[in-house]
């Protein structure tokens, strides 16, 4: 805006003409300005909605991680509690079948001696056979627990990076 007024005068006051002419001129600056503001402003609300978007993207994805980890960790506690109940349930067929052969060994002893040692060495072999077919189950879950666990620290690495992003 020009503050400079060279205004001409009249008999009663200032020329009517320049004053009309310099008030266009300020009226014109003033327009341009709202004008320039008002993109400014309509800039500022597209990045702003564009920014929204962006973080309701970035919401989804960390909701989705959340749930994905809450699911994988959910899997992991069903798979603990099934080894678990499956190593006691082996347990207790161990212990079952032991009472059974002893049980049985009895009744043979009272027949003949030869009979129950033979028996007693095929109790024996099945004994060692269930013990190491628990001992292969619990490998195989402490396996599985390594691979669920690598699997949630790259889960927690992925989500990290989304939740840095």
């Amino acid at each position: 805006m020009s503050t400079s007024l060279n205004l001409k005068k009249t008999l009663f006051g200032l020329k009517p003409s320049e004053v009309q002419a310099y008030l266009q001129s300020v009226s014109k600056e003033i327009e341009e300005k709202i004008s320039y503001k008002i993109e400014e402003i309509e800039k500022l609300k597209k990045q702003n909605e564009q920014y929204l978007d962006q973080i309701k993207a970035l919401q989804f994805k960390v909701d989705k991680a959340a749930q994905e980890k809450e699911r994988i960790a959910e899997a992991f506690l069903k798979a603990e509690n099934s080894a678990n109940e499956i190593m006691h349930s082996a347990q207790q067929d161990a212990e079952k079948m032991v009472s059974e052969a002893r049980g049985k060994a009895n009744q043979i002893i009272s027949e003949a001696e030869k009979k129950v040692a033979e028996y007693q060495a095929e109790m024996d072999r099945k004994f060692k056979r269930q013990q190491m077919e628990l001992e292969a189950q619990k490998r195989e879950i402490l396996v599985m627990r390594e691979n669920i666990t690598r699997t949630l620290e790259k889960f927690d690495d992925t989500l990290g990076k989304i939740v840095e992003l």
